[in-house]
């Protein structure tokens, strides 16, 4: 969704952002081995509340939906983060668990800023002649873009946060970026490490 949904044209983005996200909602209740069945009824409830609140074109609907796609993604992380912990070696699906984590966390803080600023459009500011506060509310992959950017620490500048907590949430972004390659790749090379040793 973040890397092929900009290739297509901008009118298409929402159809797109709905379809992928979506999948990525079905696809989040295979990587958690524990309550499939009760997150399945979850996440059909999530997709019918993203489809309506995108098709309606309801603000607090669409910022409800919004925030409940937030803690839906923030328990996923986390029950990759323990799945990843308590396996006793370093496999691919360990390794792909750590990945999955580190995106769906990059997509709560882009999906914050959406509703940030949905809400508050004078939050941030294209510097590129784009403006948020437009009767024209930029498109799902431009959050995902100044997430992804923040949230890695690369920081082009070309979308900035403008009010306190804009900033704030800016911060956050990028620290917590850091603290999950920092904590997640200690942690693996120090399962695989420790694999090493008890194999010689």
């Amino acid at each position: 969704m973040i890397f092929v949904v900009p290739l297509f044209r901008l009118e298409l983005h929402k159809i797109f952002y709905n379809i992928l996200i979506t999948v990525i909602f079905l696809m989040t209740v295979l990587t958690v081995s524990k309550n499939r069945r009760a997150m399945l009824f979850f996440v059909i409830f999530l997709i019918a509340a993203e489809w309506i609140s995108t098709e309606l074109d309801l603000i607090y609907l669409t910022g409800f939906s919004k925030l409940i796609s937030i803690l839906f993604f923030i328990f996923v992380v986390f029950r990759l983060i323990f799945q990843a912990a308590a396996a006793k070696n370093v496999n691919l699906n360990v390794v792909l668990e750590a990945i999955n984590g580190y995106l769906l966390l990059g997509v709560v803080f882009s999906i914050m800023v959406k509703i940030i600023a949905v809400f508050s459009p004078e939050s941030y500011s294209f510097t590129g002649g784009i403006e948020l506060g437009s009767a024209n509310i930029s498109p799902m992959s431009d959050y995902y873009y100044y997430g992804f950017v923040t949230y890695t620490t690369l920081g082009y500048g070309d979308m900035l946060p403008q009010l306190p907590y804009s900033k704030s949430l800016a911060i956050l972004t990028s620290v917590c970026g850091q603290i999950y390659v920092a904590v997640i790749i200690a942690m693996l090379v120090g399962k695989y490490a420790s694999r090493g040793q008890s194999n010689s």
